[in-house]
């Protein structure tokens, strides 16, 4: 399968692979590029070298003890280059109790206008804090997150089944060319309020 006869060598019990060679796996490759990038602390080269980690390694091992600390590191060595090259997204799909990522990531999106980006992934981050850990987010992420509320409107509740409802009342307020006096009714908890609130906001907004 390998195209060599002396690429698998069974000696004493031993099996070598290649034994007269020099073999070059991917996993060192990737170790021996990571490690000049970050030395070298270049955000291009980081991005660049990050290209070569192809995923978890053997995940077909997962349960075996022996690849527990090589997997580990070089996940980690793969975020290290995620960070120096500034793919906070990245991070955060990797790491999602990174909290320094989130704030990068919330930073942009408020940055871009994408407010909503922002808030959700607060709301990712603070639950999976909770769950994993037990814990709320640092002060330096809540006051980010109280940032992208600034300015922002609560939605009006959406009635639903109302629309005859409402379109009558559009209908007399169309006619109407003085005020004009309309009787909502019915059980208490129905929804009266919300339906009237909804009839007078959809109206304010037709106004500008």
């Amino acid at each position: 399968a390998l195209g060599h006869p002396e690429a698998v060598v069974l000696q004493q019990q031993n099996v070598a692979l290649f034994p007269g060679c020099s073999v070059s796996t991917d996993v060192d490759e990737f170790l021996e590029a990571a490690d000049e990038s970050l030395r070298l602390s270049d955000a291009g080269k980081a991005r660049e070298t990050a290209l070569l980690y192809t995923g978890e390694l053997l995940p077909g091992s997962r349960y075996e003890a022996w690849a527990d600390e090589p997997r580990q590191v070089l996940a980690a060595r793969y975020l290290d280059l995620l960070r120096v090259g500034g793919q906070w997204d990245r991070v955060l799909e990797s790491d999602p109790l990174d909290e320094t990522a989130a704030r990068e990531v919330m930073r942009a999106a408020l940055d871009d206008g994408r407010r909503h980006r922002a808030i959700a992934v607060y709301g990712r981050l603070r639950s999976a804090l909770s769950i994993e850990l037990g814990v709320l987010p640092q002060p330096a992420t809540e006051e980010l997150y109280n940032t992208s509320l600034d300015g922002l409107v609560p939605a009006a509740p959406y009635i639903v089944g109302r629309e005859h409802e409402l379109a009558t009342l559009d209908a007399l307020l169309r006619r109407s060319q003085h005020s004009a006096l309309v009787l909502v009714h019915g059980p208490a908890g129905i929804g009266k309020s919300s339906f009237v609130g909804s009839f007078v906001n959809r109206h304010r907004a037709a106004r500008g």
